[in-house]
């Protein structure tokens, strides 16, 4: 190996496990309250030689694709072949001089998962105003979860007079789940796209609509985490039933992480067909780690496969709500329309997502027969769909009864029907409309589009500047507020302008509120105060002190301090006058890395380890920090410490030479 070098060689797979195994369909599986599964992980590398003088020195391999514990999921077991060092979200399997060919490593869990919803049993108020700041970062655009004008414009208006947040939350994955159409073309199966893509391409698989779905909180100041797992399909899309699946889970202050799966059109929970394995700030987030020490050798690894088997299920999940079904009109005419109603009941004291679909015969025109329906605790709703019924049927004196059934998302069915004969009175569309209308009036809102600009982030103690105007015709006169200040608006003025300064760190909501007598449009929007930058370096144990013939594998883990993310982050490992540079790519709040320091590479007696790192800040200024260890190299041995001390002086002179060549050219 090349003396003094810092040979640390970092490979990142994003796992895409590959399909489980084929069986029938079970729709058991989706409305079990608990489900037990044993689930396996097979990963298998391959080490092969580039040159006939080889040697690795070690391989190691972060694995972070695995069951998390959850109020809905436990581990009750888990094995792990070959055997690995374990943490709360990791893994690490490690070798010590490989040999070249085939290495296979294998984890084996027995998981229970639950059909449960998070307990919500209040009103938690929208918009956030304090959030941890272990939570902040789920509240900033990603790569993937990004946001544009376009997320903002939709956020805002689902928002609208809206002040709990399970109220908007729910409305978003609505949004989501009836606006983009779930599709497995090749372009967006086989890679995954940002959010600006699929909300203007209105397309996408499960990952695709997961980061739509949480750019859209984001952009409304809420924090939204992606998580990667296992679940169950009954789709004929599929040609298997467990597959590889992307959620998402919402910050509740005050309470904690609420699943919401927009694709399966589940919100407060997931059912026990979903296996959690990652959870993450973005939905490219790396789950397998390669490293490795070589010359003359590299390594490849594969895909990890997966196998999920059902040891046992639990009962079918009761209903939280009471349901009951009837129509507008008992005896109509042919060629009629009506109206199916439902009263559902909240029976307990938690917020319930309930989905409900009409079913009724191929000839019956359904007006969006599948709907979720929001319930607060204890709360009654009415829901109504518009049918119409066939003009024309086998005979023409004949009297029809045409059944409908609700199904709601734990299989529960309620039915009843409606009689259709010439002699029955025909509703016409406007009759019916019309009753809808009456039955269904929500909150006065504004007719006034309001639109903001304002900067997305800024330096702690910087003011903020947020200039808004109404799309509005009239000359009425609108009073605008930000917080305690108002201003009048009149038609065609122009903007009105609001300025904070924030001297704290943090992610902070906006909300400007734009109101005529009892009616009520706002903005709703963020702003990041970002902080300095700052990393942490720390080093696990490890021996000071080595002979000249020895070598000691040494570790450190790289955390950010600050809420600021740094950006081009440099590392420069130094020992013995000698530098090596890694540039760090997508850095997370904490990383962990290792090097191997040789006796042979080591100056006699103390040497200073010197960890530096360069990153920029997100006001585009430079920042450096510095971090020191020592090791010893110790021998009596005369041969080894005149080799130790020529090594020192080379390792001078290298550099020297090196500076002068700099400054020359």
């Amino acid at each position: 190996m090349r003396r003094g070098a810092f040979l640390l060689l970092v490979f990142l797979l994003l796992i895409v496990p590959n399909s489980f195994g084929e069986g029938d369909v079970d729709d058991d599986v989706l409305y079990s309250s608990k489900i037990k599964t044993h689930l396996t992980l097979t990963t298998t590398y391959n080490i092969f030689k580039t040159s006939s003088k080889y040697k690795v020195e070690y391989v190691t391999v972060k694995l972070s694709y695995l069951p998390l514990t959850s109020y809905r999921q436990s581990v009750i077991s888990h094995i792990t072949s070959p055997k690995a060092e374990e943490a709360a979200d990791f893994m690490i399997f490690s070798w010590d001089n490989p040999t070249p060919g085939e290495k296979t490593f294998r984890s084996e869990y027995v998981v229970e998962t639950l059909a449960d919803y998070y307990p919500i049993n209040e009103k938690v108020a929208f918009p956030l105003e304090f959030l941890p700041r272990e939570v902040v970062k789920y509240t900033k655009p990603t790569d993937l979860i990004d946001i544009n004008s376009d997320i903002k414009s939709v956020a805002n208006e689902l928002a609208q007079s809206k002040d709990d947040l399970y109220e908007v939350v729910y409305e978003a994955a609505r949004w989501v789940n009836e606006n983009i159409e779930y599709d497995l073309s090749t372009v967006t199966a086989s890679a995954s796209l940002s959010s600006t893509w699929v909300m203007k391409n209105k397309k996408g698989v499960c990952d695709e609509l997961t980061n739509l779905f949480i750019s859209l909180l984001r952009s409304l100041g809420i924090p939204a985490k992606f998580v990667s797992g296992i679940s169950y399909t009954n789709s004929p899309s599929f040609t298997t039933r467990w597959g590889p699946h992307g959620w998402a889970e919402v910050y509740f202050p005050g309470h904690g992480w609420v699943p919401f799966d927009p694709t399966y059109d589940q919100a407060g929970y997931v059912d026990a067909g979903h296996i959690k394995l990652k959870e993450s700030v973005d939905s490219d987030k790396s789950s397998i780690e390669y490293e490795w020490l070589s010359y003359g050798a590299n390594i490849v690894g594969d895909i990890p496969t997966n196998d999920v088997a059902i040891l046992s299920k639990g009962p079918i999940t009761k209903s939280p709500a009471s349901i009951s079904i009837n129509s507008l009109k008992d005896r109509v005419g042919f060629g009629s329309y009506n109206a199916i109603k439902t009263v559902i009941k909240n029976n307990v004291d938690e917020y319930r997502v309930i989905q409900l679909t009409l079913i009724g015969t191929s000839d019956v025109t359904i007006e969006n027969p599948s709907r979720p329906v929001l319930l607060k605790p204890k709360e009654q709703k009415e829901m109504y769909w518009k049918v119409v019924f066939p003009s024309i049927l086998s005979d023409p004196r004949g009297t029809y009864t045409f059944p409908f059934v609700v199904y709601d998302n734990f299989n529960n069915s309620y039915q009843t029907s409606v009689e259709v004969s010439k002699k029955n009175t025909k509703l016409d569309e406007a009759y019916v409309n019309g009753f809808l209308e009456t039955n269904t009036a929500g909150d006065n809102v504004l007719e006034a589009n309001i639109v903001c600009e304002h900067k997305q982030s800024i330096k702690q103690g910087e003011t903020l500047t947020i200039n808004c105007v109404l799309e509005e015709e009239t000359n009425r006169v609108i009073k605008v507020c930000y917080k305690e200040v108002c201003e009048d608006w009149v038609g065609q003025q122009g903007g009105v302008i609001f300025e904070e300064a924030f001297e704290e760190s943090g992610s902070y909501s906006l909300i400007i509120t734009a109101e005529l007598e009892d009616k009520k449009k706002a903005y709703y929007g963020t702003v990041f105060v970002a902080d300095k930058p700052l990393l942490l370096v720390e080093f696990d144990d490890y021996k000071k002190s080595i002979n000249y013939s020895e070598s000691e594998k040494i570790s450190f883990t790289l955390s950010q301090e600050s809420l600021s993310s740094p950006e081009d982050l440099k590392l420069y490992l130094t020992y013995n006058h000698r530098t090596s540079k890694m540039e760090i790519r997508g850095f997370e709040t904490a990383q962990l890395f290792q090097f191997v320091v040789k006796g042979s590479e080591l100056g006699f007696g103390e040497n200073k380890i010197l960890v530096r790192a360069e990153y920029l800040g997100i006001d585009g200024e430079i920042y450096s920090q510095e971090f020191e260890e020592t090791i010893s190299m110790n021998t009596s041995v005369w041969w080894q410490k005149t080799l130790s001390k020529l090594n020192t002086f080379l390792n001078i002179i290298e550099n020297k030479l090196l500076i002068l060549f700099t400054n020359l050219y």
